[in-house]
């Protein structure tokens, strides 16, 4: 049995009679009455009730749970009849007939509230300690409960369990009338919503909706379709074809059409020509179907159709765009593409394809540039693709490099790419175009050549000059002076001045004669006039020979001359070229060496197959700043040696030209006061 609140005892009963027969009852039998809910919740007032339940027990919180308990227990389901039994709460006598409507107990009947023989008096004044009442009050009205025997009270409870049943069985039949009318109302009233809906539907739907017989009349149209016709109320066309509306040739397709469906019993889903009289053509989009009655046999068609004659026009407006772009875009020398938002390709055209070495654009969709460039060149194009594609801005004449994979070749692109955005304004891709700009970029890069050069010849036009102007005139000056004083005064001078004067002379002009020498090798090696002839070279005995020529000048300053140089060392090397560096590079370190000073030349093996070879020296050394700029053409570095000895600074030029010829490199360490290690390689011979 099932307690539910699907059927209400409202809903099958009409209290008012319900109260009035429970009345009757209570009054003819002397007990009290009321009908509640299965959880003991009262649905009827009270008939009958004794004061002691009525005013004393259920007006305390304690004793109203317990009753409503008690009547739920005894309004239990039990088909043998009655449940009589004392109350839980009060313990007065009680008894109840669950009222049940096909498998759903809704309501219990319960009657009592007697005292009979076996009552007990002292369980009764105990139950008013309990629940908290006044024990004189509760046991005056307990007095005034009326008295039935045990007897006579199954008889009314009998008789009350009869009378529910009866009640149920009744309550039964009246439900299901009920249920029944309420369906068939339910039922028309969804009947008629239906309706509705679907009038509704047809009347304010801008498609086209018809239903025809089997010889394609229509027999139903709506409010859409009969306007485009020319009428204002679609029961007009009922019985008319499409004959009537269009021409021939639109009108006998669509009866084919409807003769294949009927046939087939299959839909037809075309997009159609209709072909009017008296105006311009339209488009279709029609879905048609069998018309089947209850029975499942076919009556006629039906359909719908929505026209799309704007949406032809903007796809035939669309297709000549297309075909145009495509022309535009496979004849235009640059590369054009489009990506998604993960820079992946989605079109693109043949220039692109085969600078990526592909033989059709197909090879690329759905592929990144790093399926087909170098790392460093994708993960460049990728960066600045996201970059442009997150704060949607456009990425505008950039020049980039790209590798031809056809020839190897690295190129360069004046690249211009913008996002694309959908309809709610979202970055979806990029388009891009690149234009080739290599045969500009060696253009570019031949006038900045051409530039640096006119840059060097000028710088070595300067050098050539500051020598001629300063490092020339002051031995010539000095030379000049001395003969002049030869020339004046040789009558009245001692022979020790006169040689003192010569000895002058020869300095003054071994000065010169090293720096015309210098001037004549430096003019040579740029003037493409000096071979370079290298060979086989034992760098010890080089070593010994350079330096035997710079003795004379180490003397004088009492520097010595110390190297370091194994005999099994050979170089591969131009002769000439050679010593100039070594005589070069020593002189250097007697000239800015102190008196008693040392220089030492070494040379040692390097792992990778070249000899290192330094000259060091004790001498006056450099600052920073006199470091940087030696080596380079443009700069002054010339200074006086520790003894005044003349210096232009062209010496370490040719050095560093000369090892240049021989794929080596020179270079210097040096600190102020500490002296300075002048360092080149050269290649060992293999």
């Amino acid at each position: 049995m099932r307690t539910t609140n699907k059927i209400q005892f409202s809903d099958i009963f009409i209290l008012d009679d319900i109260q009035r027969i429970q009345d009757l009852f209570a009054d003819a039998t002397g007990v009290a009455s009321v009908i509640t809910y299965p959880d003991g919740r009262p649905i009827t007032r009270p008939s009958n009730f004794c004061r002691l339940c009525n005013e004393i027990i259920r007006k305390t919180e304690t004793g109203l749970t317990n009753c409503f308990k008690s009547d739920a227990e005894i309004g239990k389901p039990n088909p043998a009849g009655p449940v009589i039994q004392p109350c839980l709460s009060g313990g007065l006598w009680d008894a109840g007939a669950s009222i049940i409507v096909g498998d759903y107990h809704i309501a219990n009947w319960l009657i009592g509230q007697v005292k009979n023989e076996v009552l007990d008096p002292k369980q009764m004044i105990q139950y008013a300690n309990t629940i908290g009442a006044d024990k004189k009050d509760f046991m005056k009205a307990l007095e005034e409960v009326p008295v039935m025997s045990k007897e006579k009270f199954e008889k009314v409870a009998q008789m009350l369990f009869a009378f529910a049943n009866e009640i149920s069985s009744k309550a039964y039949q009246n439900s299901q009338l009920i249920q029944s009318e309420l369906e068939r109302k339910q039922a028309e009233k969804e009947l008629m919503q239906e309706k509705y809906y679907i009038d509704a539907l047809l009347n304010n739907i801008p498609d086209h909706v018809y239903f025809k017989d089997l010889e394609s009349r229509f027999l139903r149209i709506n409010k859409a379709l009969a306007q485009v016709h020319g009428f204002d109320d679609p029961v007009k066309v009922v019985g008319m074809t499409d004959f009537d509306f269009f021409t021939s040739e639109h009108a006998q397709q669509a009866y084919e059409d409807e003769k294949k469906i009927i046939r087939t019993e299959q839909p037809l889903k075309i997009e159609e020509k209709e072909t009017h009289q008296d105006r311009p053509d339209t488009w279709a989009s029609t879905i048609k179907m069998p018309l089947r009655n209850r029975e499942g046999e076919i009556i006629g068609t039906f359909g719908i159709s929505r026209n799309i004659t704007e949406q032809k026009n903007l796809e035939n407006a669309l297709l000549v765009k297309q075909l145009l772009l495509e022309g535009i875009i496979e004849n235009i020398p640059d590369q054009v593409y489009y990506k998604d938002r993960n820079s992946k390709f989605v079109l693109c055209n043949t220039p692109v394809a085969l600078l990526a070495g592909c033989t059709s654009e197909k090879d690329l969709i759905g592929k990144s540039d790093f399926d087909f460039y170098p790392a460093n060149l994708a993960e460049q194009y990728f960066k600045d693709e996201q970059t442009m594609m997150e704060k949607g801005e456009k990425f505008l004449d950039h020049e980039e490099q790209i590798l031809d994979k056809k020839t190897g070749e690295l190129r360069w692109n004046l690249s211009s790419k913008v996002p694309v955005k959908d309809a709610n304004g979202n970055v979806i891709g990029l388009a891009g175009i690149n234009r080739d700009i290599t045969d500009r970029k060696k253009t570019e890069e031949e006038i900045n050549l051409k530039n640096e050069l006119l840059q060097t010849i000028n710088a070595e036009k300067d050098k050539f000059f500051s020598i001629l102007a300063h490092d020339l005139k002051g031995p010539l000056s000095a030379f000049l002076g001395a003969t002049q004083i030869l020339a004046e005064e040789i009558q009245n001078m001692s022979l020790e001045d006169i040689k003192e004067i010569t000895i002058s002379m020869k300095e003054s002009a071994s000065n010169i004669y090293g720096l015309l020498e210098n001037l004549l090798e430096w003019s040579r090696l740029k003037r493409g006039l000096m071979e370079f002839s290298p060979e086989k070279i034992n760098l010890r005995q080089k070593t010994i020979a350079c330096l035997e020529v710079l003795k004379e000048s180490a003397r004088k300053k009492d520097i010595k001359i110390n190297y370091s140089v194994s005999d099994n060392i050979e170089i591969f090397a131009d002769s000439h070229m050679l010593e100039t560096v070594i005589r070069n590079l020593v002189s250097n370190a007697i000239k800015f060496t102190p008196i008693g000073g040392n220089v030492f030349v070494t040379a040692q093996k390097r792992s990778d197959q070249s000899i290192e070879i330094k000259v060091i020296d004790s001498g006056i050394g450099m600052t920073p700043e006199m470091k940087s700029r030696l080596f380079l053409l443009n700069e002054k570095t010339s200074r006086k040696g520790t003894e005044g000895e003349p210096s232009t600074g062209l010496g370490l030029l040719l050095c560093k030209e000369f090892i240049g010829k021989h794929n080596g490199r020179i270079w210097v360490e040096s600190e102020v006061g500490k002296g300075s290690i002048f360092s080149f390689t050269i290649d060992e011979v293999s």
